[in-house]
């Protein structure tokens, strides 16, 4: 399960001494409709205003915490079965940035389960190009959340974003 999975990194940051334990969920088996939030956790650089559990970019972390996904969701497929699902969100982190596993959990949970609703993810400007756009269209990911924090150069330099407000371009800015 993912908790096991992240409790050695969560230990690393401070909750040492804390001890977490297997989770086997139960479940009403009458659940059609729920919807799915999935955390993709992975940034480019971790900011300093943002507080949702987040790990700095690595493409070695990327492969092991998909497949882990993958298992927990599989967890879900045997104790509820193949339920029509509602909405699907990927949030994080910025899952733009790891748009091709994105894709692949997409994929599996359609595999698993019948998504009815629609599936949607958190991406950051900079991330969004027709090298991306056009491969999450056609896996069915239908609404974008743009990662906008400020079009406030100076807010953004106290923010430690690295885009320029005017463009969205990452890691340079043009001056206002």
């Amino acid at each position: 399960m993912i908790a096991e999975m992240v409790a050695p990194m969560m230990t690393k940051r401070g909750l040492k001494g804390t001890r977490f334990s297997r989770i086997e969920p139960e479940f009403n088996t009458s659940l059609d409709g729920i919807g799915w939030y999935i955390h993709m956790p992975f940034c480019r650089r971790l900011c300093t205003y943002c507080s949702f559990r987040s790990l700095a970019y690595s493409p070695v972390k990327i492969r092991p915490y998909t497949e882990a996904l993958k298992k927990e969701i599989l967890t879900y497929r045997n104790k509820l079965g193949r339920i029509k699902c509602g909405d699907v969100y990927f949030g994080g982190g910025t899952p733009s940035l790891t748009w091709r596993e994105v894709i692949e959990v997409a994929d599996y949970l359609r595999e698993e389960f019948e998504i009815k609703g629609e599936m949607g993810m958190e991406a950051n400007p900079e991330d969004i190009k027709e090298e991306i756009c056009t491969p999450l269209k056609q896996a069915g990911i239908t609404k974008i959340s743009m990662g906008m924090q400020s079009f406030d150069t100076k807010i953004l330099e106290r923010m430690q974003r690295h885009y320029d407000a005017r463009t969205g371009t990452y890691g340079h800015r043009t001056p206002a």
